[in-house]
């Protein structure tokens, strides 16, 4: 089974929604974590790290680049807030399998 990253994270649900959706369009299969527990109260959003955006370890790199060439277009589009250091040090906490 892959391990699964977190690419992105919003405080509100509706934007993790869009990156999600930026990214199936781009033909990466996405989840989203902690979507659920925010949508029944957003103000614990802060507290759990918002809705995260979450892909297999293979994708991450192609997906952080489709999400910056989303905002790159629009920049109230999508506005993740994990630095590319972080995302970079979640890619290559674990190999993915059958690689």
């Amino acid at each position: 089974m892959p391990k699964f990253v977190t690419v992105a994270a919003f405080n509100e649900l509706p934007k993790a929604e869009i990156a999600r959706n930026i990214l199936e369009e781009a033909g990466i299969k996405t989840y989203l974590s902690d979507s659920e527990l925010v949508a029944m109260d957003w103000l614990i959003a802060n507290a759990v790290g918002g809705v995260k955006v979450q892909v297999a370890s293979g994708d991450a790199e192609r997906a952080h680049e489709v999400l910056a060439e989303a905002k790159s277009v629009d920049s109230n589009l999508v506005d993740d807030k994990i630095s590319d250091e972080e995302l970079e040090r979640q890619a290559m906490a674990e190999e993915p399998e059958g690689e």
